[in-house]
């Protein structure tokens, strides 16, 4: 008897089919094939092995497909092994078992085919997706597949694959074995080595003619499935449209230091105040102007220049840095532009912070520390400061500023600051001081009884220290107020939060609790 490769792949599919479902019998499945053969080949390897199964196609005719659906529901069928139909417009609510027999290169077609067994059925606890991954093309981006099912995380794929997932939603587990997860990585890793500068210019280039759209940075981003950091860590839009040939060539002075404050702004997603900004710049910045602007509006504008001059605005003043910015028009077009499209995709809900002193800082927006230290006026574009501490205390407002990375590395943290920091809900945060701090001394009894002297607890929280080798943005959880503490040098408090954390954020933190 001969046994060919396509023979032992199928005996592979069913016994991991039959080890994974608890009772092959219960389920009622779709596998996805390749070609009319393969499904039929498919369901005729099921029946040798004694799992009821059919074979349907879009040659299939209409009422012995309904037939096959009825048998699926009732049990009679435990596996359809279809090609080119159920993609969508087909509600089988029941389908508690999808089976990918094939890489599917579009991401829409694969999302459509999962979502056949999202559907929510009475006596349905779960979906189990079994995804056999072959010999893909080396293009096949896999890395977008992972994404779309993790959601929003600012960790990369890779880290989460290697981590087994662990930012996905509470009850939803992907499981890979060694050999899947080795693919798919390496996959990962040379997608991302090859995409380098020349190929983003080149994808540009070519743009216009694939899609007979006009070549913007929303349908460049949208078309690709990139985000912002992937283009602007290769370059700024700009500069990447005249290599494309797609702009003509220009000069701004400043050009090199901008395009970095381009990428670092990326971050920002308070819809308020990235309309408020994009309208001062569009309007009159006059020394007048400025002169008699409020002092919130200010420091705004402030902390902007912060971070569009990369941490390090060149000149003294606020008039200087934003004309010498405007001197610089493309990159202040692109600014313009790059405000526009964060405002329109944020989804974050943030709230003024109801502090008694001038505070620019949305709760929940996200801020370097060098824009929270300009915000809140201990940083100043005449008094530059370094603060390489966790923590910073600001006489002048009397406001503890506590600066909290949650995922730390023996690699980038000493073992005498690697704090346990974790959110208990998403209203309560237990933080630890710095090691050195008593619960007697003067900053150990300002934190306790902050209330009764008039100072302000503010937390800063971010989930890693850098990505993509820069440094990420803290989110504000706003001012929080003292519960309860123990211990010393550190101690360990426990905050109350004056807004819950967004749900996201007390996901990631719960998981760093230690019993």
């Amino acid at each position: 008897m001969l046994i060919t490769g396509d023979d032992i792949r199928a005996r592979l599919i069913i016994e991991k089919a039959k080890e994974i479902l608890l009772d092959i019998f219960s389920v009622r499945g779709i596998c996805f094939c390749v070609s009319q053969a393969h499904a039929q080949y498919m369901a005729d390897k099921f029946h040798v092995a004694g799992i009821p199964a059919m074979s349907l196609t879009a040659n299939t005719a209409r009422d012995v497909r309904r037939a096959a659906v009825m048998r699926l529901r009732q049990r009679d069928v435990n596996f359809l092994c279809v090609v080119d139909l159920f993609n969508e417009g087909v509600d089988i609510p029941e389908i508690d078992t999808v089976m990918f027999l094939r890489p599917t290169e579009s991401l829409t077609v694969f999302l459509q085919q999962l979502g056949r067994g999202l559907r929510l059925c009475d006596g349905k606890e779960h979906l189990t997706v079994l995804d056999f991954i072959g010999q893909a093309h080396q293009k096949f981006n896999f890395e977008v597949r992972f994404r779309s099912l993790l959601g929003k995380t600012r960790t990369r794929v890779e880290d989460e694959i290697a981590a087994s997932f662990p930012s996905l939603p509470s009850g939803c587990v992907i499981e890979m074995e060694k050999e899947a997860q080795r693919h798919v990585l390496n996959n990962i890793k040379k997608a991302l080595s090859h995409a380098n500068k020349n190929q983003m210019v080149n994808r540009m280039a070519s743009f216009e003619a694939e899609t007979g759209l006009a070549l913007t940075l929303e349908r460049f981003m949208d078309h690709h499935h990139l985000g912002l950091d992937d283009i602007y860590k290769k370059g700024y839009w700009s500069r990447l449209c005249v290599l494309a040939g797609m702009k003509e060539d220009f000069s701004d002075p400043d050009e090199q230091v901008l395009s970095k404050g381009l990428r670092r702004f990326c971050h920002h997603n308070d819809p308020g105040q990235l309309g408020q900004r994009s309208s001062l710049l569009k309007g009159d910045l006059g020394q007048a102007s400025l002169d008699a602007m409020e002092s919130g509006m200010k420091q705004l504008l402030t902390l902007f220049c912060f971070s569009i001059w990369s941490n390090n605005p060149p000149e003294k003043t606020l008039f200087s840095n934003l004309s010498r910015l405007k001197s610089n028009g493309v990159v202040m077009a692109e600014v313009c532009e790059l405000m526009t499209l964060l405002m329109e995709r944020t989804d974050t809900l943030v709230y003024p912070s109801g502090l008694p002193f001038a505070c620019p800082l949305s709760v929940h927006a996200c801020y370097t520390r060098d824009e929270i230290l300009s915000g809140l006026g201990c940083l100043t574009l005449e008094n530059r400061i370094k603060l390489r501490e966790g923590v910073k205390f600001l006489p002048d407002i009397r406001a503890d500023l506590l600066f909290i990375t949650l995922n730390k590395t023996e690699k980038e943290y000493s073992p005498t600051t690697m704090y346990q920091d974790y959110a208990l809900d998403e209203q309560l945060f237990h933080w630890q001081s710095q090691s050195t701090t008593r619960d007697t001394s003067p900053t150990g009894q300002r934190y306790i009884h902050h209330e009764k002297q008039g100072s302000h607890i503010l937390l800063f929280v971010r989930e890693q220290k850098k990505t993509n080798h820069l440094a990420c943005p803290y989110y504000f959880l706003g001012p929080a107020s003292y519960v309860r503490h123990s211990g010393g040098r550190p101690m360990s408090i426990v905050w109350r939060l004056k807004y819950p954390m967004p749900a996201r954020l007390t996901r990631s933190t719960r998981r760093l609790a230690v019993a």
